[in-house]
């Protein structure tokens, strides 16, 4: 018993290590996934303006000129 609680403490501080390690990894790469549903989000919200702002040239442009 005495020997596997040497090689507990001795192992422990590597397994320490390793569970924040794994919970440092996992948080990163859920902001990573949120980031890119933000990017694609704006992406589209981009394209919907430059849509609007197409139409809105196109209605200005059919207007006569005063």
């Amino acid at each position: 018993m005495r020997e596997f609680i040497a090689q507990f403490i001795y192992w422990l501080p590597l397994f320490v290590i390793f569970v924040v390690w794994l919970a440092f990894t996992s948080g990163a790469a859920r902001r990573q996934r949120s980031m890119a549903e933000i990017g694609r989000e704006n992406t589209e919200a981009v394209r919907q303006n430059t849509d609007a702002r197409k139409a809105l040239l196109a209605k200005l442009d059919s207007q006569p000129k005063q």
